[in-house]
């Protein structure tokens, strides 16, 4: 399936996990919390079962997340600019989406920086579904979209052409669906659609 160059063509990526290292941030607040180290665990998407905590230390540590500012102090991967600089090098306009509630949008657009601009940011309410976020890559006509929770993409896999799972090996993922392009590393994502890019 091509993908025509004749406009930009919106590419959308997630942002925790894919754009911003969520799990250093959240692991480094759940000490500061908590008052003792925090190790993972398990390999898993459950924050609780990931980190060995119970659920009311879990939400201690969310609720020093949204009381303290951590928002505003989650550090871009290394490779994140190199991610989206390759992308608009092809001729993409790059927007980023996340389930993060629309009241902390300043310290959302503070830590992507010159990454994303604001007006190509989408917060969508930290309860948001995978239908919800489909709702806002139909309506950007996004071509390509880029998530590492897995079903985000199942979901996105009917709607949008280029539909790819950035694969963190979590033991508790579904399977991706049929369409879904599974991606070991994010900086193969603009690998991806340069083969479908005319």
């Amino acid at each position: 399936m091509m993908i025509s160059r004749q406009h930009k063509p919106p590419v959308v990526l997630d942002v925790d996990g894919v754009l911003l290292n969520f799990e250093q941030a959240w692991k480094q607040c759940a000490e500061e919390t908590l008052q003792h180290a925090v190790i993972r665990k398990e390999n898993t998407w459950d924050l609780a079962t990931r980190f060995g905590l119970s659920s009311e230390n879990v939400r201690q540590v969310w609720d020093a997340f949204h009381a303290d500012g951590w928002f505003g102090r989650i550090d871009p991967y290394p490779y994140a600019w190199e991610l989206v600089g390759a992308l608009k090098a092809m001729g993409c306009e790059v927007f980023a989406i996340t389930n993060v509630d629309p009241a902390f949008f300043r310290e959302r657009a503070l830590t992507l920086g010159d990454l994303i601009p604001e007006k190509n940011l989408q917060l969508l309410g930290a309860k948001a579904s995978p239908e919800q976020r489909l709702s806002v890559l139909r309506a950007l006509g996004a071509r390509a979209f880029l998530d590492d929770r897995v079903s985000n993409v199942n979901l996105a896999a009917f709607h949008v052409p280029v539909s790819a799972w950035l694969c963190q090996g979590y033991q508790d993922a579904e399977a991706p669906a049929d369409g879904v392009t599974v991606l070991d590393a994010a900086l193969d994502f603009p690998l991806l659609l340069e083969s479908m890019l005319p």
